[in-house]
């Protein structure tokens, strides 16, 4: 163990003496110094635990030694000023200058010991508060930096959510939020803090979200329902609410954090999905009757059809105005060829004609003559196109046109008003 260092600045050689015998059995490393200027010398050369300091000396005394040392709490030893009678205003003086500590004449070998223990295991304890305090303040600053951390990712976590999240007291008061729910209300996110959502939605909205969150300080646990959000600017929007209570220190209620999530599309697209189930209901009331209506013209006669056109346009105006995508008109498009078709006498009469045609060649007759290509025939019968255009190569053979150059079409329809004619 290294021996604790105690220098003496007097220049009077009994008081050198007295220090010396009084403090030999102690086990300090004991240096003398004459006067102030030589005892500055012994502080910087080599740095003592403890000095005992006389003020009456030549060369330097010892308030102009403390005025050069200037003294400082942190300084790694103590120093004793050594006084005699009627120096009061001398001691007044070296209390303005960092000392507490005095030793007065005549000296007392019991009090210097005393004194020179005291002074050292003050300066250890201060020593060992020092590194404490500063071990303390590190440790403060890293859990310090470790809860910024924290903080900050949670931060960014929430902000990084699509969703509205806030945060009220248990006045109800905004506290925080995140960046969504700031351009969701498009007021930034400082001027939000402190607001209620009397501030920011309508009265009726406003009255209803109190209720909802006094139930839930109430209650406590989660709650979770719809809701229709007008806002200050009559703008709406739907929305799902989920909000949960939060506490402080784990025991105290400190407000309510709830998540907004936008369903107006969603709400939209089932009131469009509702309408158009309702239109939908519309259009098949309207194809039963149209149906109903084509199975009753089949138990008719055949000059009993133009009633039936007379009966069908009306419903298929109705599904026109009810139905709108293409592929729902390509559908009443279709039955209506179909109708035409059905209310047509021309294929009765080409199969009474005695021209040797097979059913499928009056079909594929009946289509040439209503304008449809080959492709849209082959759709029609489900054969291939092939198919269609092997029947129109039988046609013409049959009709006597193999080797003419007239338009089948041409023909089939003229056939048809002679027909009619007749």
């Amino acid at each position: 163990m290294v021996a604790k260092k105690v220098l003496i600045i007097d220049d009077e050689a009994t008081v050198k003496q007295a220090m010396k015998k009084a403090l030999k059995n102690e086990g300090y490393d004991l240096l003398f110094a004459n006067d102030g200027e030589e005892g500055l010398k012994i502080v910087k050369k080599t740095p003592p635990d403890l000095i005992f300091l006389d003020l009456r000396m030549p060369v330097m005394d010892g308030l102009e030694f403390l005025k050069k040392l200037k003294v400082k709490y942190e300084d790694p030893y103590f120093i004793v000023v050594i006084t005699g009678h009627g120096d009061d205003k001398d001691i007044a003086k070296c209390y303005d200058l960092g000392i507490t500590n005095f030793l007065r004449k005549p000296l007392s070998m019991t009090e210097i010991c005393a004194l020179a223990k005291r002074c050292l295991e003050g300066k250890k304890i201060e020593a060992e508060l020092k590194n404490y305090r500063d071990n303390l303040e590190k440790v403060v600053a890293q859990q310090t930096k470790k809860i910024q951390d924290q903080l900050q990712f949670l931060e960014t976590l929430i902000n990084a959510n699509p969703a509205p999240i806030y945060f009220k007291d248990t006045n109800l008061k905004i506290t925080g939020c995140n960046n969504a729910f700031a351009d969701w209300v498009n007021i930034p996110k400082d001027q939000l803090m402190g607001r209620k959502f009397e501030n920011l939605f309508s009265k009726s909205v406003a009255k209803k979200e109190r209720e909802k969150d006094l139930a839930l300080l109430k209650s406590g646990g989660t709650q979770s329902y719809n809701s229709r959000l007008q806002f200050n600017d009559d703008s709406h929007k739907d929305v799902c609410y989920c909000k949960a209570l939060f506490k402080m220190n784990g025991k105290k209620t400190a407000g309510i954090v709830g998540t907004i999530f936008d369903i107006t599309d969603r709400e939209e697209a089932m009131r469009k999905l509702d309408d158009k189930s309702k239109s939908l209901n519309q259009a098949n009331m309207s194809l039963r009757i149209l149906i109903k209506q084509l199975s009753d013209a089949q138990e008719e006669r055949v000059g009993n059809f133009p009633n039936l056109k007379e009966l069908v346009l009306p419903s298929k105006d109705q599904l026109n105005n009810i139905l709108s995508s293409p592929t729902e008109r390509a559908y009443i498009d279709n039955i209506m060829l179909n109708l035409n078709r059905v209310t047509s006498t021309f294929a009765k009469k080409l199969s009474q004609m005695n021209l040797g045609l097979s059913p499928k060649e009056i079909q594929v007759a009946d289509l040439i003559r209503i304008g449809l290509s080959n492709k849209e025939s082959a759709l029609q019968m489900n054969v291939t196109k092939s198919t269609i255009e092997f029947h129109r190569d039988n046609l013409r053979r049959k009709l006597n046109l193999k080797h003419e150059k007239k338009n089948l079409r041409a023909y089939l329809m003229a056939l048809d008003a002679s027909m009619s004619k007749d």
